[in-house]
């Protein structure tokens, strides 16, 4: 079953400890440099930041031949963006779902926040 799931924490120590979790089988995408994934122990190929519609294209066809092959697709940044463009982001990266089985979008910070997420995903996890 193939799904888009919300991970939201208030610290970030709380997040970290739950994508440790699932770091091996992940590959993380950042919409800009400052990102939830600090701190966690990655290889190269598994931090990816996408910028451009062009990224975006760029991590499908890896993709899509194979050279990546993760069973979750980490998400993180999206709050950083203005509604426009972070719905804009969100509907580019349901497509990995073709290659992945989870799309989990990631966000830190006070709950009122973080639930400006939860209408892009099935489930959400509070950790």
């Amino acid at each position: 079953m193939k799904s888009t799931i919300c991970i939201h924490s208030e610290k970030a120590s709380s997040l970290m400890q739950f994508l440790e979790k699932i770091r091996e089988e992940s590959i993380f995408v950042k919409t800009g440099y400052r990102t939830a994934f600090k701190g966690l122990k990655l290889k190269d190929e598994q931090e990816i930041v996408i910028k451009t519609y062009h990224d975006f294209f760029m991590v499908w066809q890896l993709l899509a031949t194979g050279k990546l092959r993760p069973r979750y697709v980490v998400i993180g940044g999206l709050l950083n963006l203005s509604e426009e463009d972070r719905a804009e982001y969100i509907m580019a990266t349901y497509g990995f779902l073709d290659y992945a089985d989870y799309l989990l979008l990631v966000s830190i910070g006070p709950r009122y926040e973080t639930q400006k997420m939860e209408k892009y995903c099935v489930e959400s996890i509070y950790v």
